[in-house]
């Protein structure tokens, strides 16, 4: 009887086949900053994120009180699109409580794929968005 259970227990923490060790864990990858600067988004911390099958969100925070991410309805606060430019189904995006707070998390990790994003940040003194937005990348590992 304590064999079986212990095949059983065995069995139940196996991934499964393809899964690998990413499938069971949740992490997020570090936040990224988004500085900006005189109106313009001027840089995120990262310019390649860099992001692995184990991390199943991302994050960004915008440093700068004055600025927030817009609201869904005046423009994406981020746009995830494949290298040529297309919409992708591989996240899914939204604006935090916080406006300042950015979040991404993935459905699908796709090894070796790359991603364009594009940050688009609102103004609130003005109430008009920063031109012209960032378009850095992303990377799965």
């Amino acid at each position: 009887m304590d064999r079986m259970f212990l095949l059983v227990l065995a069995l139940m923490a196996a991934p499964v086949y393809g899964q690998g060790l990413c499938a069971p864990y949740w992490k997020a990858h570090p936040t990224v900053d988004v500085r900006v600067a005189n109106g313009n988004v001027i840089q995120v911390s990262e310019a390649t994120i860099e992001t692995d099958c184990t991390e199943t969100a991302l994050a960004w925070w915008i440093t700068d009180q004055r600025y927030e991410f817009p609201d869904k309805d005046v423009a994406p606060g981020i746009t995830i699109r494949d290298m040529n430019g297309n919409p992708t189904d591989d996240h899914d995006c939204f604006r935090a409580l916080d406006t300042r707070w950015f979040q991404c998390t993935k459905k699908n990790h796709h090894s070796s794929k790359q991603y364009k994003y594009t940050v688009n940040v609102l103004d609130t003194q003005t109430n008009k968005l920063v031109d012209p937005p960032l378009d850095p990348f992303i990377h799965n590992k």
